[in-house]
């Protein structure tokens, strides 16, 4: 059978039934008062030491628009990348988008429950490249290329943060998984003297 033209749309449409998904379903979010959100999220747990950094302004635009990307904040200690990703914008998410976020407020927690984070839409990691390798019964596994790769294909939403600088992301997981990290989140780096103590 000789076919010349086709119906693209529901051809896809019709192999999506199938489980074929040529295009992930990506999270997205259009959060309009973003900004003045995560202010008052700073000032819930900060109290007067609340410090808006100017960097924090870019994590602020991702949450008002992530246009289908995660959100990677890496770079300097102590400059308020927990904070915001972890005590932040999950209640937000939660509370404007009606999404849950599963955190995982560790890497070493991302490598114990490996495969309990695979199956995740939304899913928020701290402090990557501190966990090691994942051995299970002699079967080794780098759990944060697998869960990048899953978050490509899957069109799941990884926010992620680390103390690394993107050269040692780029080190620790190769190329190929920084690459993908570059394309399926918003990089936000921060510099600066930490606010510990």
């Amino acid at each position: 059978m000789e076919v010349t033209t086709f119906n693209l749309k529901k051809t896809l449409a019709d192999m999506q039934g199938l489980g074929y998904m040529p295009v992930p379903n990506k999270v997205r979010w259009q959060i309009p008062n973003a900004k003045q959100l995560l202010e008052q999220c700073l000032h819930t747990y900060m109290g007067e030491n609340a410090t808006w950094l100017p960097i924090y302004d870019e994590v602020a635009d991702w949450l008002a628009n992530n246009e289908g990307r995660g959100l990677f904040c890496y770079g300097d200690k102590g400059l308020g990348k927990t904070m915001l990703c972890y005590r932040c914008i999950p209640p937000i998410i939660y509370a404007v988008c009606n999404r849950v976020m599963f955190c995982y407020e560790n890497a070493q927690e991302m490598n114990d429950k490996l495969d309990e984070v695979l199956t995740k839409k939304l899913v928020y990691i701290d402090d990557i490249g501190t966990e090691g390798m994942v051995v299970r019964y002699g079967e080794k596994r780098m759990a944060l290329p697998e869960i990048v790769d899953n978050a490509e294909k899957k069109g799941n939403l990884l926010i992620l943060t680390s103390n690394l600088s993107g050269a040692e992301v780029k080190q620790k997981y190769g190329e190929r998984t920084f690459d993908r990290l570059k394309a399926i989140t918003k990089q936000v780096i921060f510099t600066g003297k930490s606010f510990r103590k």
